[in-house]
C-alpha cells in the first residue's frame, strides 16, 4: 500500500496472486461464483488464488462510495483506487470449461473380445461412455445385421472409461463409434478400428 496525498486516489494492492496480503474484513468481499454460468455467487475466504479457475468481472466488482476497482493482470491483483474509506465487493466468475474431446482410445482386443480404455478431456461434470455405431466386413464381403456372434447388439460392459466388448465375429474387421458424453449434454465420437482373429482366417482388408 502506498499514498501520493490526501487529495489524490490512494492506491491499495488489494490481493496478490496467492492472496497473502491481509485485507480487512470490512474493507473487502471476495465472490465467487458457484459454477460456470450460473450467475450465483458466494464470499469466500480461502487464502489460496485458483487463478486458473476463475476471472474477474470488472462489470460486477463495485464499491459502495464510488472507488475505483482495476483488475492487473500481470500482477494478477486487484487495484483499489479510492480517497475515503469504502466497502468493495470483487466478483469472480468461474472460467469456461475446455471442450469435450476424446483424446484417444487404447484397444486391447484377444480373440474375439475387445478392451478400449477411453482417454477424454475437458466438459463439464461426470462422463458417460457409449458405443455409439458400429460396422463391419467379414473378408472384404459386408455382412449383414450385428458385429456380434450373439444377436442383433453388441455385448458390451462400461466401468469408468473401461469399455469390454465380448462375442465379436471372428475373423471380421470392425470399426465402431466411441462416444463420450459431459453433465451437459456435450459429446464427442472417436472411430475405432481393429480385426478379430480365428482358426484359418481369410486376409481381410481394413474397414
Amino acid at each position: 500500500m502506498f499514498f501520493k496525498n490526501d487529495n489524490e486516489y490512494l492506491d491499495h494492492n488489494l490481493i496478490e496472486s496467492k492472496l497473502e496480503s491481509k485485507v480487512e474484513s470490512n474493507m473487502l468481499s471476495i465472490m465467487l461464483e458457484t459454477g460456470e454460468e450460473t450467475g450465483q455467487y458466494v464470499q469466500t475466504y480461502s487464502t489460496e488464488w485458483q487463478d486458473e479457475e476463475y476471472e474477474f468481472n470488472p462489470d460486477l466488482s463495485k464499491c459502495e462510495n464510488g472507488s475505483k476497482l482495476e483488475w492487473n493482470a500481470e500482477n494478477k491483483s486487484v487495484v483499489l483506487k479510492t480517497t475515503t474509506s469504502d466497502k468493495c465487493y470483487v466478483y469472480f466468475d468461474k472460467k469456461a470449461s475446455k471442450p469435450l474431446e476424446i483424446e484417444n482410445v487404447e484397444v486391447d482386443s484377444s480373440s474375439n473380445n475387445v478392451k478400449l480404455t477411453v482417454k477424454a478431456t475437458g466438459g463439464t461434470g461426470k462422463y458417460s461412455y457409449s458405443i455409439d455405431s458400429n460396422t463391419c466386413t467379414e473378408c472384404d464381403e459386408p455382412v449383414s445385421g450385428s458385429c456380434s456372434s450373439q444377436g442383433d447388439k453388441l455385448v458390451t460392459d462400461i466401468k469408468d472409461n473401461i469399455i469390454t466388448i465380448n462375442n465379436l465375429r471372428l475373423c471380421t474387421d470392425h470399426k465402431l463409434i466411441v462416444k463420450v458424453q459431459d453433465e451437459k449434454g456435450n459429446n464427442d465420437t472417436f472411430e475405432v478400428k481393429f480385426s478379430t482373429g480365428g482358426y484359418a482366417c481369410l486376409s481381410c482388408k481394413p474397414v
